[in-house]
């Protein structure tokens, strides 16, 4: 990739928040991107946090699939159970329990709206704190303290939409009346 930016071993533990033992483990025992140039070993940092995420991705879906049946028995009863779960799906939908999903994607868009609007307006707030020469811990700081405000004034904002939102008042009272 043509100016990716390489980082010594030290900055690339610290942008990924594990030891530097670790990027060393990760060296040896798997394919994590560097490159070597003399005796110096550096770290494309977009090729390296794209190894933790598909890494992550990974170990997620191993860790909750299930594991395979020890019999024929077992693999028919895991049948049974999923062919139940599914007709009881088909009978809520029919029953209409279940949301609709252009519902779920208007509230989906809705969001989306939002949080593009909150982000878009977060440069202006910290913009003064990067023009000043700075270390890549104190980016990664400032970065750090943009996200977590701007993830506060949104759940605040959702929050507030949640008690305000007259849809949902007006459901509250039906649902104790039935």
């Amino acid at each position: 990739m043509a100016g990716e930016r390489y980082v010594d071993r030290a900055e690339i533990a610290f942008l990924m928040e594990v030891d530097v033992r670790t990027i060393t483990n990760w060296v040896r025992s798997s394919d994590f991107p560097s490159r070597v140039k003399g005796k110096e070993r550096s770290f494309p940092v977009l090729k390296c946090l794209r190894w933790r995420t598909d890494r992550d991705v990974a170990d997620a879906v191993t860790a909750i699939a299930p594991p395979p049946p020890d019999n024929l028995f077992e693999a028919e009863q895991r049948k049974a159970i999923a062919d139940a779960e599914m007709a009881e799906l088909r009978v809520a939908k029919f029953k209409s329990e279940l949301v609709d999903s252009s519902v779920v994607a208007k509230e989906i868009d809705r969001a989306f709206n939002r949080v593009s609007a909150r982000l878009k307006s977060t440069p202006g707030e910290f913009a003064p704190q990067l023009l000043q020469p700075l270390t890549m811990p104190e980016a990664v700081a400032i970065l750090r303290r943009l996200v977590a405000t701007t993830l506060t004034a949104l759940q605040t904002d959702f929050n507030t939409d949640e008690r305000d939102d007259p849809e949902s008042a007006g459901d509250a009272p039906e649902e104790g009346a039935a």
